[in-house]
């Protein structure tokens, strides 16, 4: 089972549905969705009571976003370093020994996407990190396994989600959600995929240029910088 608090949960949800329909695959297992509630690290000892009468023990639990999920102060170190205690004090016990937590958390303006906001704690002291983030040139949403603590790989792996519009329906209508087609990635098929993109754009430039030049009977100076 999968648990999920999310600061947007209709969304979440209709999101949900469109991957179902991408993939043509109904739930397996347990999928339960909750609105996130500005939680105190305190409360997180609750949680674990209330996690562990569950019906089975969650694989992976969600907290989308970390701001929105707790009230910590993510730019005070002592805070951040507090609440990551916490989470896997109290947390970790109570789901399944294979699973994980996983905290969405928002990047910097000023890192232009590639490092987490506020605290330099919330990513020191966390096992892994995955960075997702828009690439202009590949056209594509890039994921990129960044930290890994334990190596669990030996290289760090990139996957490229393509955009797709799904329609869902729902009991009061229809509505078109995105979902992303996921597929492993890495930084050769990048650089070359942005090659072939510089290509045909080339390739483009030259059939207009003699699309144009079709008919003329003077010579021509063509400048070009």
């Amino acid at each position: 089972p999968v648990l999920m608090f999310s600061e947007s949960i209709g969304h979440i949800r209709a999101r949900t549905l469109a991957y179902r329909e991408l993939h043509g695959r109904e739930h397996i297992h347990e999928f339960y969705s909750f609105p996130t509630m500005s939680l105190d690290t305190v409360d997180l000892v609750h949680m674990e009571m209330w996690l562990s009468m569950l019906p089975q023990l969650p694989e992976i639990v969600i907290f989308d976003t970390l701001a929105t999920s707790f009230s910590a102060e993510e730019n005070d170190n002592k805070e951040a370093s507090k609440l990551i205690k916490a989470i896997e004090d109290y947390i970790l016990p109570a789901i399944s020994k294979t699973g994980t937590v996983i905290l969405a958390h928002h990047t910097s303006k000023a890192s232009e996407g590639t490092s987490a906001r506020g605290a330099s704690a919330l990513i020191g002291n966390i096992d892994w990190s995955i960075v997702v983030k828009w690439d202009d040139e590949a056209q594509r949403t890039i994921a990129k396994w960044m930290k890994d603590r334990w190596q669990l790989n030996d290289e760090n792996p990139s996957w490229a989600g393509e955009k797709q519009r799904i329609t869902v329906n729902f009991t009061n209508g229809q509505t078109e959600i995105t979902a992303l087609e996921w597929s492993q990635w890495s930084e050769e098929e990048i650089e070359a995929e942005k090659e072939a993109q510089a290509e045909a754009k080339l390739a483009g430039h030259k059939a207009a240029i003699m699309s144009e030049l079709q008919g003329h009977q003077m010579p021509v100076y063509i400048h070009s910088n």
